[in-house]
């Protein structure tokens, strides 16, 4: 993920080339801190600025169109591909997915995968080129068999 300068703030220092240093080793401790560090600090800003608390509001929610003040998810993992996807973008044609489940090919790929080798599902994520899939017999690594609107997983709505 590209770093890119962050916006001032209450501590920015008074040179421009300060600030420019500054951004760049928050982007940097940005980019290498847990997601779950991320959430806490993100939760901690909303509770200590309005400001924020709004901004992160507009970035994260939409109107879930029902009620004024009832809002949902932007981004939601769907359900089919699982994969992130913003719920503004979600078209007819969204998402590729197989319906189906990967079978490991000992036929040709794995022929000569022996024991001390270890388990062969082990290598799904490494190679899906060595699986293939029983709804439509394409290879692990080829797009989805079906197209569709991306599915919600659970969601929850919350008042505003």
């Amino acid at each position: 993920m590209p770093t890119s300068p962050l916006p001032t703030t209450t501590t920015t220092p008074s040179k421009p080339t300060q600030h420019a240093a500054q951004a760049h080793i928050l982007s940097t401790a940005i980019q290498s801190a847990s997601l779950t560090r991320l959430q806490t600090v993100l939760q901690e800003i909303c509770l200590e600025s309005p400001e924020a608390y709004n901004l992160a509001c507009q970035k994260l929610l939409v109107s879930s169109g029902k009620r004024k003040r009832e809002s949902t998810h932007r981004y939601e993992i769907c359900a089919q591909c699982k994969q992130e996807y913003d719920v503004t973008q979600n078209c007819s044609d969204a998402c590729q997915w197989h319906p189906g489940v990967m079978e490991p090919d000992m036929d040709e790929f794995f022929a000569d995968h022996g024991p001390e080798h270890g388990p062969v599902e082990d290598y799904r994520d490494e190679m899906p080129e060595g699986f293939v899939w029983d709804c439509c017999d394409a290879r692990g690594d080829e797009e989805g068999c079906e197209v569709n609107v991306h599915l919600p997983g659970v969601g929850k709505k919350m008042r505003m």
